[in-house]
């Protein structure tokens, strides 16, 4: 399989339908449609599950960021530096880093 999908793995329709007399035969192309009709349904249903399920996570990481931070302050709230500090790629680390002194003009 190759790395990126085609039109036909992402939607596989099947629409070679017998030739009647006059057209199609509409007993193939009514089930179709019906199947067809129902893979909708379930997609539907499925997106708006997982739009429910984002809306439940962002409010949940909300919270977490919320008490993330009162935690942090808490942490901080004795000292007169900031103790807890952010680490992109690493997460958290807990040290007194010393303040850069202000340039001045001369």
């Amino acid at each position: 399989m190759s790395g990126v999908d085609t039109r036909e793995d992402l939607v596989p329709l099947r629409t070679d339908f017998d030739r009647s007399w006059r057209g199609y035969d509409t007993r193939q192309v009514r089930e179709y449609v019906q199947r067809v009709e129902a893979d909708l349904r379930l997609l539907s249903s499925d997106r708006d599950a997982a739009a429910v399920s984002v809306e439940g996570l962002a409010q949940q990481l909300e919270a977490l960021r919320c008490e993330n931070d009162r935690l942090r302050a808490k942490i901080d709230r004795p000292f007169d530096v900031k103790l807890i500090h952010t680490v992109r790629g690493i997460g958290y680390v807990c040290e007194v880093r010393e303040c850069a002194a202000p340039a001045t003009a001369p």
